[in-house]
């Protein structure tokens, strides 16, 4: 019997799957936190979001957190992902250090920089139209710039404001900076409710195992659950991850909003409305009201 057992054992650690989950070197999500508490999901980062995309076609990686507008564009491309689970609300933000920019109405005639092929630059360009009738590269000028330069470019002055993400907007809060207007606040004057919907979990079109993923599920909703009960053991979890000074690290913490519950009718409701105005700035080159149900995982 005891020989027994020890062979049930080995074949079971033999065949319980380690699941390989994709995001990038300073993308932050409830994944910090699920590799804290498990070591049955490994974390693989990555430089850049297409090194992401490439390895989910190619099923490198089981699941990635991406941001939903990219999730709807790979659909759009043809590869067949599934979104198992949403996993933050958009954090990004517009920022200055210009006395004479208070609100958003005060960037035009101004510079503003941000990475022009990204989803936030474009999303940007549509809240900004949306809300306040301003259009980029007419009522303001648009400097291109690589994410990480950001920081800098604001500091020397190049741009009057820059478009970005965490955890770059609470590095550059902590240099000095100010926040004119975040994603949040431009969706609500839009008259929509809540927040809305900037990472979501996506499956490989190869990975199949529905045991797996539903345990992959329900230790994201497990870690979601921690990050909003535990701030100082999630703040030292950054810390610890990205190398973050402490400031920085609560700054990231008070700015960042996870989703705790399940992928319900109002929140593909929120992703719908997101991909809409991800749409209306030309990141999307297909209407998204083609993209059908069956993408949200159940």
């Amino acid at each position: 019997m005891r020989k027994l057992a020890l062979i049930l054992a080995l074949l079971g650690s033999i065949n319980a799957k380690t699941i390989k989950a994709g995001t990038l070197l300073t993308g932050i999500s409830t994944l910090d936190i699920i590799t804290h508490q498990t070591t049955e999901v490994k974390a693989i980062r990555f430089r850049k979001t297409p090194e992401i995309i490439t390895a989910v076609s190619k099923g490198e990686v089981d699941v990635a957190v991406i941001p939903v507008d990219m999730a709807a564009k790979l659909f759009q491309a043809g590869v067949k992902i599934n979104i198992i689970a949403v996993d933050m609300f958009q954090n990004q933000a517009i920022l200055t250090m210009k006395p004479d920019v208070k609100s958003i109405y005060d960037l035009k005639g101004k510079t503003v920089a941000a990475l022009v092929a990204s989803g936030t630059f474009k999303m940007f360009k549509s809240y900004m139209k949306l809300s306040a009738g301003l259009k980029a590269g007419k009522d303001f000028k648009v400097l291109n710039a690589a994410p990480g330069a950001l920081p800098d470019i604001l500091k020397r002055g190049d741009a009057d404001a820059v478009v970005a993400w965490e955890p770059l907007v609470s590095i550059m809060i902590n240099q000095g900076a100010r926040v004119v207007s975040s994603f949040k606040a431009l969706w609500q004057k839009l008259g929509y409710k809540g927040s809305p919907v900037m990472l979501v979990w996506i499956t490989s079109p190869k990975f199949k195992d529905t045991t797996a993923i539903e345990k992959f599920v329900a230790l994201r909703k497990t870690a979601a659950k921690y990050w909003a009960s535990n701030p100082d053991s999630t703040v030292e979890i950054l810390k610890k991850i990205y190398n973050f000074s402490t400031p920085v690290a609560r700054s990231i913490y008070g700015r960042t909003e996870i989703y705790d519950g399940d992928t319900d009718e109002s929140i593909i409701e929120n992703i719908r409305r997101v991909w809409q105005i991800s749409w209306k700035g030309g990141y999307l080159k297909e209407n998204p009201v083609k993209i059908p149900d069956t993408i949200f995982y159940h």
